[in-house]
Parts: C-alpha cells; sequence; structure tokens
C-alpha cells in the first residue's frame, strides 16, 4: 500500500519536464539581469574614474593658482618694502 501511496506523490514526466522549463527560463532571466547589472556598473566605474580625473586636475590647476597667488604676495611685499625703505633713505 505504500508503494502506490509513493507512486501518486511522485510527479509526471510531463510535470518534472514543465518545472525544468520554468527553472531554464529563470536561469536565463537572472542571467541577463546579472549580464545588465555587470554593465551597468562598469558603465558607473568609467563614469567615476573620469570624475575623478576631472577632480585631480581641478585640484592640480586650484594648487598652481594657489602658488602664483602667493608668489604674487610676496613679490608685491617685496616691492613694498624696497618703496618704503628708500623714501627713507
Amino acid at each position: 500500500m505504500e508503494e502506490g501511496t509513493s507512486q501518486q506523490e511522485r510527479p509526471s514526466s510531463d510535470d518534472v519536464r514543465a518545472r525544468l522549463d520554468e527553472l531554464n527560463e529563470e536561469n536565463r532571466m537572472l542571467r541577463r539581469s546579472l549580464t545588465d547589472a555587470q554593465t551597468s556598473l562598469a558603465l558607473q566605474r568609467s563614469e567615476v574614474a573620469g570624475i575623478k580625473a576631472q577632480c585631480e586636475e581641478k585640484c592640480y590647476e586650484l594648487a598652481k593658482y594657489y602658488a602664483l597667488q602667493l608668489l604674487f604676495v610676496a613679490i608685491l611685499k617685496y616691492y613694498l618694502f624696497i618703496y618704503s625703505g628708500s623714501q627713507y633713505s
């Protein structure tokens, strides 16, 4: 009697094939989704790398500008010192 019960609980080969088809389709969809996510991630990483390069360039330009400002102030102080000293001699 137990053998008859276990035979009734087993899915038919058509049911197994249908379930296998469903799982294969789900697998294909998940692989597509993974590929899309990987592509999106690669694009975002590329964009971040570009932004980082722009930021580094702007930082370099700002440092150069700041150095020129310091140089200008130093030269201005030097000339002010020279000209103010020559008025008292």
